[in-house]
């Protein structure tokens, strides 16, 4: 059976505090995030076992450095599970 994928896809303009909207992790296996910054596509996953039930969302926290080199940085709960794809 193939692995049930939910995709988020997010776009960062001069937000501090973005949010991926995921409802329920019963419903897929893996949550996929795409961001995208100056046409740039960053994309990273966690397995849905690692996501609260009791939440329907994770939040990241992009900084643009001054070469305007996008870095992501995760909220707590998820940080240690994320795997960056490309």
């Amino acid at each position: 059976m193939e692995p049930r994928v939910k995709v988020v896809n997010r776009n960062i303009a001069r937000s501090r505090n973005c949010r991926c909207k995921y409802n329920n992790p019963k419903d897929f296996d893996f949550l996929l995030v795409n961001i995208n910054y100056n046409g740039k596509i960053s994309s990273y996953y966690i397995e849905s076992e690692y996501l609260s039930s009791s939440k329907d969302s994770i939040h990241f926290y992009p900084e643009i450095n001054e070469d305007g080199q996008l870095s992501i940085s995760w909220s707590r709960d998820v940080e240690g599970h994320m795997k960056k794809v490309r």
